[in-house]
Protein backbone atom coordinates (compact mmCIF):
# COMPACT_ATOMS: atom_id res chain seq x y z
CA UNK A 1 0.00 0.00 0.00
CA UNK A 2 1.51 3.28 -1.01
CA UNK A 3 1.82 6.29 1.23
CA UNK A 4 -1.11 8.69 1.08
CA UNK A 5 -0.74 12.33 0.07
CA UNK A 6 -1.59 13.34 3.63
CA UNK A 7 1.29 11.29 5.03
CA UNK A 8 3.80 12.62 2.53
CA UNK A 9 2.75 16.22 3.13
CA UNK A 10 2.66 15.83 6.89
CA UNK A 11 6.11 14.28 7.09
CA UNK A 12 7.51 17.11 4.99
CA UNK A 13 6.03 19.63 7.44
CA UNK A 14 6.92 17.86 10.70
CA UNK A 15 9.95 20.01 11.36
CA UNK A 16 7.71 23.08 11.64
CA UNK A 17 6.22 21.74 14.86
CA UNK A 18 9.35 20.51 16.66
CA UNK A 19 10.69 22.38 19.66
CA UNK A 20 14.41 22.71 20.17
CA UNK A 21 16.08 20.52 22.80
CA UNK A 22 18.35 17.56 23.48
CA UNK A 23 17.70 13.89 24.11
CA UNK A 24 19.98 11.07 25.21
CA UNK A 25 20.57 12.67 28.61
CA UNK A 26 22.30 10.23 30.97
CA UNK A 27 20.62 9.10 34.18
CA UNK A 28 21.02 6.06 36.39
CA UNK A 29 19.01 2.95 35.64
CA UNK A 30 16.16 1.93 33.42
CA UNK A 31 12.61 3.05 34.19
CA UNK A 32 10.20 0.34 35.37
CA UNK A 33 6.72 0.35 33.88
CA UNK A 34 3.57 -1.36 35.12
CA UNK A 35 3.64 -5.07 34.43
CA UNK A 36 7.39 -5.36 34.83
CA UNK A 37 8.27 -3.76 31.49
CA UNK A 38 10.98 -1.14 31.29
CA UNK A 39 11.83 1.75 29.06
CA UNK A 40 14.87 0.89 26.96
CA UNK A 41 17.96 3.01 26.96
CA UNK A 42 18.54 3.17 30.71
CA UNK A 43 21.81 4.89 31.39
CA UNK A 44 23.62 3.14 34.19
CA UNK A 45 27.17 2.16 33.16
CA UNK A 46 27.02 -1.35 31.73
CA UNK A 47 29.85 -3.67 30.82
CA UNK A 48 29.06 -5.74 27.74
CA UNK A 49 28.13 -9.23 28.87
CA UNK A 50 29.22 -12.38 27.09
CA UNK A 51 25.91 -12.91 25.34
CA UNK A 52 25.52 -15.61 22.80
CA UNK A 53 24.06 -14.30 19.56
CA UNK A 54 20.38 -14.60 20.31
CA UNK A 55 18.24 -15.13 17.25
CA UNK A 56 14.66 -13.90 17.31
CA UNK A 57 11.84 -15.63 15.52
CA UNK A 58 13.12 -14.50 12.13
CA UNK A 59 11.39 -12.52 9.40
CA UNK A 60 7.86 -13.51 8.39
CA UNK A 61 7.16 -14.99 4.97
CA UNK A 62 7.90 -12.37 2.38
CA UNK A 63 10.00 -10.32 4.80
CA UNK A 64 13.57 -9.25 4.28
CA UNK A 65 16.28 -11.88 4.59
CA UNK A 66 19.10 -11.59 7.08
CA UNK A 67 21.59 -8.91 6.04
CA UNK A 68 20.32 -8.74 2.45
CA UNK A 69 22.97 -6.22 1.41
CA UNK A 70 25.84 -8.01 3.15
CA UNK A 71 25.51 -11.25 1.24
CA UNK A 72 27.87 -10.16 -1.50
CA UNK A 73 30.77 -7.79 -1.90
CA UNK A 74 34.42 -7.65 -0.98
CA UNK A 75 36.35 -6.55 2.08
CA UNK A 76 38.09 -3.24 1.50
CA UNK A 77 41.35 -4.38 3.04
CA UNK A 78 43.07 -1.02 2.65
CA UNK A 79 40.40 1.05 4.41
CA UNK A 80 39.87 -1.67 7.01
CA UNK A 81 43.58 -1.65 7.86
CA UNK A 82 43.55 2.14 8.18
CA UNK A 83 40.59 2.08 10.55
CA UNK A 84 42.01 -0.78 12.60
CA UNK A 85 45.21 1.23 12.96
CA UNK A 86 43.19 4.21 14.27
CA UNK A 87 41.44 2.00 16.82
CA UNK A 88 44.40 -0.10 17.91
CA UNK A 89 45.40 1.87 21.01
CA UNK A 90 41.96 3.16 21.97
CA UNK A 91 40.31 2.29 25.27
CA UNK A 92 37.08 0.34 25.10
CA UNK A 93 35.49 -1.61 22.29
CA UNK A 94 34.49 -0.47 18.80
CA UNK A 95 32.35 -2.18 16.20
CA UNK A 96 32.40 -0.83 12.66
CA UNK A 97 30.54 -1.76 9.48
CA UNK A 98 30.92 0.43 6.41
CA UNK A 99 29.41 -0.49 3.07
CA UNK A 100 30.04 1.24 -0.25
CA UNK A 101 26.54 1.15 -1.72
CA UNK A 102 27.67 1.21 -5.33
CA UNK A 103 30.56 -1.25 -5.51
CA UNK A 104 29.94 -3.36 -2.40
CA UNK A 105 33.30 -2.70 -0.77
CA UNK A 106 32.93 -3.39 2.94
CA UNK A 107 34.71 -2.84 6.26
CA UNK A 108 33.85 -5.29 9.06
CA UNK A 109 35.31 -4.80 12.56
CA UNK A 110 33.55 -6.64 15.40
CA UNK A 111 30.57 -6.63 13.07
CA UNK A 112 28.52 -9.25 14.94
CA UNK A 113 29.48 -8.29 18.49
CA UNK A 114 26.53 -7.13 20.63
CA UNK A 115 26.62 -3.52 21.83
CA UNK A 116 24.11 -1.45 23.75
CA UNK A 117 21.93 0.25 21.14
CA UNK A 118 21.26 3.34 23.25
CA UNK A 119 18.96 5.66 21.28
CA UNK A 120 19.52 3.91 17.97
CA UNK A 121 16.60 1.67 19.04
CA UNK A 122 14.39 4.62 18.04
CA UNK A 123 14.90 3.56 14.43
CA UNK A 124 12.67 0.56 15.16
CA UNK A 125 10.00 2.79 16.69
CA UNK A 126 10.19 4.95 13.57
CA UNK A 127 9.76 1.88 11.36
CA UNK A 128 6.67 0.74 13.30
CA UNK A 129 5.10 4.21 13.06
CA UNK A 130 5.62 4.36 9.29
CA UNK A 131 4.26 0.84 8.93
CA UNK A 132 1.05 1.80 10.72
CA UNK A 133 0.82 4.98 8.68
CA UNK A 134 1.00 2.95 5.48
CA UNK A 135 -1.62 0.47 6.72
CA UNK A 136 -3.77 3.45 7.76
CA UNK A 137 -3.84 2.20 11.35
CA UNK A 138 -2.35 5.53 12.43
CA UNK A 139 -2.51 9.11 11.15
CA UNK A 140 -0.02 11.93 11.48
CA UNK A 141 -2.57 14.13 13.22
CA UNK A 142 -3.41 11.47 15.83
CA UNK A 143 -2.30 12.49 19.30
CA UNK A 144 -0.13 10.63 21.80
CA UNK A 145 0.00 11.38 25.51
CA UNK A 146 3.02 11.85 27.73
CA UNK A 147 2.75 9.75 30.91
CA UNK A 148 4.39 10.21 34.29
CA UNK A 149 7.93 8.83 34.03
CA UNK A 150 8.27 9.39 30.28
CA UNK A 151 10.35 12.52 30.82
CA UNK A 152 12.72 11.14 33.47
CA UNK A 153 15.44 10.13 31.01
CA UNK A 154 15.34 13.57 29.40
CA UNK A 155 15.53 15.32 32.77
CA UNK A 156 15.70 19.10 32.68
CA UNK A 157 16.34 19.04 28.93
CA UNK A 158 12.83 17.84 28.11
CA UNK A 159 10.22 20.28 26.86
CA UNK A 160 7.52 17.67 27.53
CA UNK A 161 5.81 16.91 30.83
CA UNK A 162 3.23 14.45 32.20
CA UNK A 163 -0.19 15.26 30.78
CA UNK A 164 1.17 16.85 27.63
CA UNK A 165 0.06 15.53 24.27
CA UNK A 166 1.48 15.96 20.82
CA UNK A 167 0.70 14.74 17.35
CA UNK A 168 2.35 11.69 15.86
CA UNK A 169 4.10 14.04 13.42
CA UNK A 170 5.49 16.18 16.24
CA UNK A 171 6.55 13.14 18.26
CA UNK A 172 8.35 11.61 15.28
CA UNK A 173 10.28 14.81 14.66
CA UNK A 174 11.27 15.15 18.31
CA UNK A 175 12.21 11.48 18.68
CA UNK A 176 14.50 11.34 15.64
CA UNK A 177 15.96 14.80 15.18
CA UNK A 178 16.45 15.64 18.88
CA UNK A 179 16.37 12.08 20.29
CA UNK A 180 13.67 13.02 22.77
CA UNK A 181 12.97 10.02 24.98
CA UNK A 182 9.49 11.04 26.13
CA UNK A 183 8.33 11.26 22.51
CA UNK A 184 9.84 7.83 21.82
CA UNK A 185 8.10 6.22 24.81
CA UNK A 186 4.76 7.72 23.81
CA UNK A 187 5.11 6.48 20.23
CA UNK A 188 6.23 3.02 21.37
CA UNK A 189 3.03 2.67 23.40
CA UNK A 190 0.98 3.87 20.44
CA UNK A 191 2.40 1.22 18.08
CA UNK A 192 1.84 -1.68 20.46
CA UNK A 193 4.51 -1.47 23.15
CA UNK A 194 8.06 -2.66 23.50
CA UNK A 195 7.36 -6.19 22.29
CA UNK A 196 6.06 -4.72 19.04
CA UNK A 197 9.17 -2.55 18.74
CA UNK A 198 11.48 -5.49 19.43
CA UNK A 199 9.69 -7.75 16.94
CA UNK A 200 10.21 -5.11 14.23
CA UNK A 201 13.89 -6.07 14.26
CA UNK A 202 13.04 -9.68 13.37
CA UNK A 203 10.79 -8.52 10.53
CA UNK A 204 13.71 -6.58 9.10
CA UNK A 205 16.14 -9.47 9.39
CA UNK A 206 17.99 -7.84 12.30
CA UNK A 207 18.28 -11.15 14.15
CA UNK A 208 20.94 -9.89 16.55
CA UNK A 209 18.84 -7.04 17.98
CA UNK A 210 16.80 -7.60 21.13
CA UNK A 211 15.45 -6.04 24.32
CA UNK A 212 16.67 -7.41 27.64
CA UNK A 213 16.32 -6.00 31.16
CA UNK A 214 15.24 -2.62 29.86
CA UNK A 215 18.04 -2.23 27.32
CA UNK A 216 18.11 -2.74 23.58
CA UNK A 217 21.15 -4.59 22.24
CA UNK A 218 22.25 -4.70 18.62
CA UNK A 219 25.27 -5.24 16.39
CA UNK A 220 26.99 -3.09 13.77
CA UNK A 221 25.84 -5.61 11.13
CA UNK A 222 22.21 -5.23 12.12
CA UNK A 223 22.43 -1.43 12.11
CA UNK A 224 24.10 -1.49 8.71
CA UNK A 225 21.45 -3.87 7.36
CA UNK A 226 18.73 -1.42 8.44
CA UNK A 227 20.34 1.49 6.61
CA UNK A 228 21.24 -0.53 3.52
CA UNK A 229 17.60 -1.58 3.18
CA UNK A 230 16.57 2.04 3.72
CA UNK A 231 18.97 3.23 1.02
CA UNK A 232 17.56 0.61 -1.36
CA UNK A 233 14.00 1.83 -0.73
CA UNK A 234 13.07 -1.52 0.83
CA UNK A 235 11.85 -0.42 4.27
CA UNK A 236 8.13 -0.61 3.54
CA UNK A 237 7.36 1.28 0.32
CA UNK A 238 9.83 3.37 -1.65
CA UNK A 239 7.84 6.45 -0.60
CA UNK A 240 8.11 5.55 3.09
CA UNK A 241 11.83 4.84 2.74
CA UNK A 242 12.34 8.23 1.12
CA UNK A 243 10.38 9.99 3.85
CA UNK A 244 12.31 8.19 6.62
CA UNK A 245 15.56 9.20 4.96
CA UNK A 246 14.48 12.84 4.83
CA UNK A 247 13.52 12.73 8.50
CA UNK A 248 16.93 11.30 9.43
CA UNK A 249 18.63 13.99 7.35
CA UNK A 250 17.09 16.57 9.69
CA UNK A 251 19.07 15.16 12.62
CA UNK A 252 20.21 17.93 14.98
CA UNK A 253 22.80 15.87 16.90
CA UNK A 254 25.61 16.09 14.37
CA UNK A 255 28.84 15.80 16.37
CA UNK A 256 29.77 12.35 14.99
CA UNK A 257 29.29 11.03 11.46
CA UNK A 258 28.67 14.42 9.77
CA UNK A 259 31.04 16.50 11.91
CA UNK A 260 34.04 16.56 9.55
CA UNK A 261 32.27 15.98 6.24
CA UNK A 262 32.28 18.70 3.58
CA UNK A 263 29.23 20.86 3.06
CA UNK A 264 28.12 18.93 -0.02
CA UNK A 265 27.77 15.70 1.99
CA UNK A 266 24.35 14.70 3.30
CA UNK A 267 24.03 12.35 6.28
CA UNK A 268 20.82 10.55 7.25
CA UNK A 269 21.69 9.11 10.64
CA UNK A 270 20.73 8.36 14.24
CA UNK A 271 22.94 8.75 17.29
CA UNK A 272 22.88 6.94 20.62
CA UNK A 273 24.57 7.90 23.89
CA UNK A 274 24.95 6.34 27.34
CA UNK A 275 27.80 6.62 29.85
CA UNK A 276 30.74 5.02 28.07
CA UNK A 277 28.65 4.37 24.95
CA UNK A 278 28.82 6.62 21.87
CA UNK A 279 27.00 5.30 18.79
CA UNK A 280 26.08 6.60 15.36
CA UNK A 281 24.73 4.86 12.27
CA UNK A 282 23.32 6.02 8.97
CA UNK A 283 23.81 6.68 5.27
CA UNK A 284 26.13 9.31 3.82
CA UNK A 285 25.46 10.69 0.34
CA UNK A 286 28.18 12.46 -1.65
CA UNK A 287 28.70 13.69 -5.21
CA UNK A 288 30.46 10.49 -6.26
CA UNK A 289 28.61 7.84 -4.27
CA UNK A 290 27.06 6.83 -0.97
CA UNK A 291 27.78 4.45 1.87
CA UNK A 292 26.13 2.98 4.94
CA UNK A 293 28.09 3.32 8.16
CA UNK A 294 27.48 1.90 11.63
CA UNK A 295 29.83 2.52 14.55
CA UNK A 296 28.93 1.19 18.01
CA UNK A 297 31.06 1.41 21.15
CA UNK A 298 31.37 0.20 24.72
CA UNK A 299 33.38 1.46 27.72
CA UNK A 300 35.01 4.23 25.69
CA UNK A 301 36.25 7.68 26.50
CA UNK A 302 33.25 9.59 25.19
CA UNK A 303 35.12 12.60 23.81
CA UNK A 304 37.67 10.40 22.06
CA UNK A 305 34.93 8.18 20.63
CA UNK A 306 33.06 11.17 19.20
CA UNK A 307 36.24 12.35 17.51
CA UNK A 308 37.10 8.88 16.20
CA UNK A 309 33.65 8.33 14.72
CA UNK A 310 33.88 11.62 12.85
CA UNK A 311 37.37 10.74 11.58
CA UNK A 312 36.31 7.29 10.40
CA UNK A 313 33.29 8.76 8.60
CA UNK A 314 35.57 11.21 6.80
CA UNK A 315 37.93 8.38 5.79
CA UNK A 316 34.99 6.48 4.31
CA UNK A 317 33.66 9.60 2.60
CA UNK A 318 37.00 10.34 0.95
CA UNK A 319 37.14 6.78 -0.35
CA UNK A 320 33.55 6.19 -1.46
CA UNK A 321 31.64 9.42 -1.91
CA UNK A 322 33.83 12.46 -2.54
CA UNK A 323 34.15 13.98 -5.99
CA UNK A 324 37.38 12.99 -7.71
CA UNK A 325 40.09 15.59 -7.85
CA UNK A 326 40.16 17.30 -11.25
CA UNK A 327 42.99 16.12 -13.47
CA UNK A 328 45.41 18.99 -14.07
CA UNK A 329 45.92 19.89 -17.69
CA UNK A 330 48.63 21.81 -19.45
CA UNK A 331 47.53 24.86 -21.44
CA UNK A 332 48.10 24.50 -25.12
CA UNK A 333 47.83 26.69 -28.16
CA UNK A 334 46.03 25.77 -31.35
CA UNK A 335 48.33 26.20 -34.29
Amino acid sequence: MVMTRRIALGLTLMFLFAAMGLGETPRAGAISLPGGHQHPGGTEPVTARAYGIRGLAGPPPGGHGRYPALQSGTIDTELQAEIEDCLRDQAGEYGVVIRDLSAGRTVLINADQPFLAASTYKLLVMYRVYQQLEYEELALNDYVAIYAGDTEQDGPYSWLGPGDSLSVAEAMEDMITASNNAAAFALARRVGGWHSVESAAAELGMTQTWLEDGYFWTTPSDMSAFFESLAAGQLLSAEASSSMTELLERQRLNDRIPALLPIEAIAAHKTGSLPGVINDAGIVFGPAGSFAISILTNEVNEGEAIELISQIALMAYDRYASAPEPVPTEPYAIT
